[in-house]
């Protein structure tokens, strides 16, 4: 257990570092992982916190946290705000933190192979990169629950981009192998606003080379406001 005093009160702050990796990262190889009650400040060449599992019997769970992104400023391809997956097995929960200031995904599941619970979160999207993303490929088909309920996303004004509030992508088309999809997926009274001539609420993406190699199925999307 990682406990803070509250988010208002207790800050793990490396806006000034430039050391490369994340401000913090868990990876238990059995049992449970909590983190609560901090204010996380990205630096340059870093991510919020990473998560990896290897048992499914584990629970990550990030909640009560204020994650701050270091921004535009940030090198390329850093600044997630809660990042993992690649082939992990246990549950991640993301329940009542607020994400704001990134330059990348606020939240990233890549190849995330056990459940993920995403909720009550206060999300504030950049331009071009989604608010919560779900990607797989590496012939990775994801048949654990992901679920996304009661979250608040705005999305940045004047988009660029098709940025989305919450999108899946299964074959996704930046990997070689683009083989991989999802059959479990419940999205569930989120609140998405501020969606520009360019930008989208919700998304599920097939961009697999063979079409049935990425295909999503067995998605309930119900109750949303966008």
């Amino acid at each position: 257990v990682l406990q803070g005093d509250g988010a208002a009160t207790t800050t793990i702050d490396a806006s000034a570092s430039t050391t490369v990796g994340s401000v913090l990262a868990v990876s238990p190889p059995s049992g449970n992982v909590l983190i609560d009650g901090f204010t996380v400040k990205n630096g340059l060449n870093q991510h919020g916190i990473t998560h990896a599992t290897a048992n499914a019997a584990s629970v990550v769970t990030i909640s009560n946290n204020i994650l701050d992104g270091y921004g535009p400023l940030s090198t390329s391809g850093k600044d997630f705000g809660v990042i993992g997956g690649y082939g992990s097995i246990g549950k991640v929960v993301i329940d009542n933190n607020t994400f704001s200031g990134f330059a990348s995904n606020p939240i990233l599941f890549e190849k995330h192979a056990g459940e993920s619970e995403v909720t009550n979160n206060t999300i504030t999207t950049p331009d071009g990169s989604d608010g919560i993303f779900y990607m797989t490929y590496d012939n990775l088909d994801v048949t654990a629950l992901q679920h996304i309920s009661f979250n608040s996303i705005t999305l940045p004004s004047g988009l660029s981009s098709s940025t989305a509030g919450i999108n899946f992508t299964g074959g996704f088309d930046g990997a070689t192998d683009k083989r991989g999809g999802y059959s479990n997926i419940r999205i569930l009274n989120n609140t998405i606003s501020n969606i520009g001539s360019s930008g989208r609420g919700i998304g599920l993406w097939n961009s697999a080379t063979t079409p049935a190699e990425g295909e999503i199925a067995g998605a309930l999307i119900s109750g949303n406001s966008i």
